[in-house]
C-alpha cells in the first residue's frame, strides 16, 4: 500500500477518535397521530440530553412528554407524565439540580376551577417521577421558563390569564424541594395581554425578563429588570416589534432581545436588538430580504461574544417556509455572519425551533417540533438537532485546500483555502499537529515533509495531502545560497541542464519557478544528472537538491 495512503488512514482514524456525533432525529410518543411538541432541552452532567414538552393522550388531552437521549441521539427513555384529571398538561422548561435530580416547570389544568396552575415535577435520572409541588401565583398560570440559581434555588417565570387584558407577569423563587421563597408580579402601565417569553440572570444578581405586550393598537417587545429579590427596577418597551421577545444578559453587562416585527399584513421580519445595562438600544437589526430569517425564537451568547439565534422560518421569494434556522449574528453591528437552515423532510414539512444551547464540547443543540405535509393524519414530532459549532450537520460543498510559503529557513506559513468547513486538523509530517485555521509551523530540520489537512463540517470530511520542501527559500534568498558543492551547467541552459554533486550524497531534485511552485522533480542517479528543461518557458528557475529528504544544495538556473 502507498505510504501516503497509510499515513492518511492513520490520521483519519485519529480524527474520528475525537469526533462528535451530529444528528437530526425525531421523537414521538407511541401513537404516531399524536401531536408532540418540544419546548426545552438541556445537556446533563453525563453528556446526555433531556427535552421536555407535551403530547396528546386519551381523549385528545395533553400530558407532559420527556425524552432522554445519549450524545448521538439514541433514545435512552421516554416518559409521559399525565397527572391532571382534566388534561392541559405542558412541560415548558427543565433544569438539572444534580446528576440524579431534575425539575420540570409545568402548567396544567387543575380542578375545580379548570384553569391552569403552575407546578414543578421532580424526576430522577431514569425519568421516574419523585414528587410534585404547586407554585401557585393566581389563576391560570402559563409557565415560560425556569433556571437553577446559585445551585440552591429554582426561579420560574410566566404570566397569568393569557386571554385577558390583565395578564400579569410573575417570577417565583423556590428552594430545591419546590417550597416557595418569594413570588413577584409585574405590570406594564398602559398595556394589556402581557406575555413572558423567558428571563435570564444578570451580572448584578438580578433578573431580566423578556416578552411581548399590547400597547395601544400594536404589540411590542419589552424588557423588565429586577433586583436579586425580584423587585422591579425598570421597564422598557420597543416599538415596531411584535412577538417572541426572548432575552439574554450578555457578557458586556447589557442585554440582547430577539423576536420579529410585522411592518405590514402577512409580512414578518426577524428582529434582534442589543441594549445597554439600562435597556437603551445600542443597535437594532430587522431582516427583510429574501433568504433571511423572518422570526427568532431564542438567542444565546457564543464563546467568542457573538450571538446565535434560533429561527422558525425563512423568507422565500413568495412566502415564508418554516425552517429551523441557526443564525450567527455579529456582536458589533448585528450583521449575519452565517446562517444554516435545517429541515428534517427536505422541504415537505414545517420545522419550528424552540430552544438552543451550546454543549460542553462547543457544539450546538436545538429542539422544537416538525409538522410533515405528506400525511394529513400524521401529527407533530419532537426533534433534537445537533450540529458542530458552525451550525453544520453536513456540508455537500466542503472542499479542503491550502497553500504555503517559506518563512525563514525552517518556517512555513500555511494558508487555509478550504471552502464550507468548520474545523481544521493539520498534520505537519514531523509528528506535530495544529487546529489553527492558518498556522505557522517551525520545523526542526530542512527536508521534504508530507503535510495533511483534514477539514470537517458536521459529519462531512475532506482531506488534502501535499509535500512541502522545508529549506527552499524565496527567490531572493535562494540566489544568496548557491554552491554547497552542487553545480548546474550549462547555465544559462536551452534544452538540458546537468546537476553535479561533486561526491555529495544526493537522491532527488525539485525545480521551482520564482513563485515557489514545483515545476519538475526527479531522482538523482549519478554525480552528473541531466534534466530536460526544453519544455520550460524562458526565465529564472530555482533548483533544490536533497538526500533522504534533507536539502544538501540549491541554486538558480536561467532558461534561454
Amino acid at each position: 500500500m502507498n505510504k501516503y495512503l497509510n499515513v492518511l488512514i492513520a490520521l483519519m482514524i485519529s480524527v474520528s477518535t475525537y469526533s462528535q456525533c451530529y444528528f437530526h432525529e425525531l421523537y414521538r410518543s407511541s401513537n404516531n397521530d399524536n401531536y408532540d411538541f418540544a419546548y426545552s432541552v438541556i445537556q446533563t452532567y453525563d453528556n446526555d440530553y433531556i427535552m421536555v414538552g407535551t403530547t396528546e393522550v386519551d381523549n385528545a388531552s395533553d400530558a407532559v412528554f420527556a425524552v432522554k437521549t445519549n450524545d448521538c441521539g439514541d433514545t435512552l427513555w421516554q416518559k409521559i407524565y399525565d397527572l391532571s384529571p382534566i388534561g392541559g398538561e405542558i412541560g415548558h422548561s427543565i433544569v438539572e439540580i444534580n446528576s440524579n435530580l431534575y425539575a420540570i416547570a409545568v402548567a396544567r389544568l387543575d380542578p375545580p376551577q379548570s384553569k391552569r396552575e403552575a407546578f414543578l415535577y421532580f424526576i430522577n435520572s431514569a425519568g421516574d417521577l419523585l414528587f410534585t409541588k404547586i407554585i401557585n401565583v393566581g389563576i391560570n398560570e402559563i409557565i415560560a421558563h425556569s433556571k437553577v440559581v446559585i445551585s440552591n434555588s429554582i426561579v420560574t417565570g410566566g404570566y397569568l390569564n393569557e386571554s385577558t387584558p390583565d395578564s400579569n407577569l410573575f417570577l417565583i423563587k423556590t428552594d430545591l424541594n419546590g417550597d416557595v421563597l418569594w413570588k413577584r408580579q409585574y405590570n406594564i402601565p398602559g398595556s394589556s395581554f402581557r406575555v413572558m417569553k423567558n428571563f435570564d440572570t444578570t451580572q448584578d444578581g438580578g433578573y431580566i425578563i423578556g416578552g411581548s405586550v399590547v400597547l395601544g393598537s400594536g404589540r411590542n417587545l419589552y424588557l423588565i429588570k429586577t433586583d436579586s429579590l425580584g423587585n422591579h427596577e425598570w421597564t422598557k418597551t420597543y416599538p415596531n416589534t411584535l412577538f417572541q421577545g426572548a432575552v439574554i444578559a450578555n457578557s458586556e453587562g447589557g442585554y440582547v432581545l430577539v423576536g420579529n416585527e410585522q411592518p405590514n399584513t402577512n409580512n414578518y421580519n426577524g428582529y434582534i436588538g442589543k441594549m445597554d445595562s439600562a435597556g437603551n438600544v445600542i443597535w437594532e437589526k430587522r431582516f427583510s430580504q429574501t433568504g433571511e430569517p423572518s422570526v427568532f425564537t431564542h438567542v444565546i451568547e457564543l464563546p467568542d461574544g457573538n450571538y446565535l439565534c434560533l429561527g422558525g422560518s425563512i423568507r422565500t421569494a413568495n412566502d415564508y417556509t418554516a425552517r429551523v434556522a441557526l443564525t450567527k449574528i455579529s456582536k458589533t453591528n448585528g450583521d449575519i455572519i452565517w446562517m444554516r437552515p435545517h429541515t428534517y423532510y427536505g422541504g415537505d414539512s414545517d420545522d419550528y425551533g424552540g430552544e438552543v444551547i451550546i454543549t460542553q464540547e462547543g457544539d450546538i443543540v436545538a429542539t422544537g417540533y416538525v409538522r410533515p405535509f405528506f400525511a394529513s393524519s400524521y401529527g407533530n414530532d419532537m426533534f433534537i438537532l445537533k450540529t458542530d459549532s458552525c451550525g453544520y450537520l453536513n456540508s455537500t460543498s466542503i472542499d479542503a485546500g491550502f497553500t504555503f510559503a517559506q518563512n525563514g529557513t525552517h518556517g512555513i506559513d500555511f494558508s487555509n483555502q478550504s471552502q464550507d468547513y468548520c474545523t481544521t486538523y493539520w498534520y505537519f509530517g514531523d509528528g506535530s499537529q495544529s487546529n489553527a485555521a492558518n498556522p505557522n509551523h517551525i520545523y526542526a530540520d530542512t527536508g521534504i515533509y508530507t503535510v495533511t489537512l483534514i477539514v470537517k463540517a458536521g459529519n462531512s470530511t475532506d482531506t488534502i495531502v501535499r509535500q512541502v520542501n522545508v529549506g527552499v527559500p524565496s527567490a531572493i534568498s535562494f540566489l544568496s545560497m548557491e554552491g554547497s558543492g552542487v553545480g548546474f551547467y550549462p547555465n544559462p541552459a536551452k534544452d538540458n541542464v546537468t546537476i553535479t554533486t561533486q561526491g555529495l550524497a544526493a537522491d532527488a531534485y525539485l525545480l521551482y519557478d520564482i513563485t515557489g511552485r514545483v515545476i519538475l522533480s526527479g531522482a538523482i542517479e549519478s554525480n552528473s544528472q541531466a534534466v530536460d528543461v526544453g519544455v520550460l518557458s524562458k526565465g529564472v528557475y530555482l533548483i533544490s537538491v536533497s538526500d533522504k529528504g534533507k536539502v544538501v544544495g540549491n541554486g538558480k538556473v536561467v532558461k534561454e
